[in-house]
């Protein structure tokens, strides 16, 4: 599977810091007042495994940022030079950093120190969906927008439609045990389609609805989308940092 991906991240208009992560096929952007990729960039699931994904971090200041960067890091280093991943391991490697977080956190006693996780997982012939938390993947097709991934809060769980920041899985956050969800999309993707990967910033300003417009307007560019859709979160209010991943499927091979 060969595809176009974008990244970028921004700490928004009202928060002082950014403790929201991105990682991007290898890279990680962390840290950052507002930055990401320099453009938009190909990758094919037959030479190596593709990883994209947005790890929101929680826990105030100095301890958000450090969870979300210890994740992908390890993310990044369970999944490298490996050819392809059954859904077990990934769930294994996610479940081990978990532990990491926590472990790390009790040593440096940042007991609320936590993060979301959610992503995208492609190799040769595979594609996961992995989350844990309340960030989240939405697929766009020629006709609708649909969210891939199910929110980990309180009134989610509880079957109610607003929005709610009170999440009941994370990575690290003192739990004991953490919900994860793998979605096995192997074989039911198409060419053309785009993934979004974003964190909780972007959606508690923007509707579903909303989101696709401006997609259905700027796909033809992933950089612009990207910046598109995070500065329509800030003008519409967000509170949050906010961070995008964005990939296109250009062929499956």
């Amino acid at each position: 599977m060969k595809i176009s991906y974008y990244g970028y991240t921004d700490k928004g208009a009202v928060r002082d810091h950014n403790e929201d992560s991105i990682l991007c096929n290898g890279e990680i952007f962390f840290n950052l007042d507002s930055g990401g990729m320099e453009s938009t960039r190909s990758a094919d699931s037959e030479k190596s495994a593709i990883v994209l994904s947005v790890a929101d971090g929680m826990g105030g200041h100095s301890s958000g940022e450090v969870a979300s960067k210890m994740t992908l890091e390890k993310l990044k280093d369970g999944t490298s030079f490996k050819k392809k991943m059954p859904s077990g391991e990934i769930s294994n490697l996610i479940r081990e950093i978990h532990k990491d977080v926590n472990k790390y956190s009790v040593g440096k006693s940042l007991y609320r120190m936590g993060t979301t996780l959610t992503g995208c997982y492609i190799s040769d012939g595979t594609f996961f969906v992995f989350n844990v938390g309340d960030s989240r993947v939405y697929r766009l097709n020629s006709k609708e927008l649909a969210q891939v991934t199910q929110d980990h809060t309180a009134s989610a769980e509880a079957g109610l439609a607003i929005k709610s920041n009170f999440i009941t899985s994370c990575i690290g956050g003192g739990l004991e045990d953490i919900t994860l969800d793998i979605f096995d999309l192997s074989g039911k993707i198409r060419a053309q389609e785009i993934f979004l990967i974003c964190s909780d910033g972007l959606i508690e300003s923007l509707t579903d609805p909303e989101i696709k417009n401006l997609i259905d307007k700027f796909k033809s560019d992933l950089k612009i989308l990207c910046n598109s859709l995070i500065e329509a979160s800030i003008q519409r209010g967000s509170a949050d940092n906010i961070s995008c991943v964005l990939f296109q499927i250009d062929a499956l091979n």
